[in-house]
């Protein structure tokens, strides 16, 4: 995937908006869960898959 830059600011409560586009693109779509992770001074979010999942389906057996 080409890199995409996108800059966001945090509202009162700590949150940020990930834009549609990009949501679109990456099929997270409401409620989808994500992980966070920190390294070193990246916060790098991606989407959630149980460690039993099927890579293809996401189906969890």
């Amino acid at each position: 995937m080409k890199a995409t830059g996108v800059i966001r600011k945090v509202d009162e409560l700590g949150r940020i908006v990930i834009p549609k586009e990009l949501r679109d693109v990456l099929g997270i779509q409401i409620k989808s869960p994500l992980e966070i992770f920190v390294e070193e001074d990246k916060v790098i979010l991606q989407k959630y898959q149980p460690y039993n999942a099927c890579q293809i389906t996401g189906d969890v057996s």
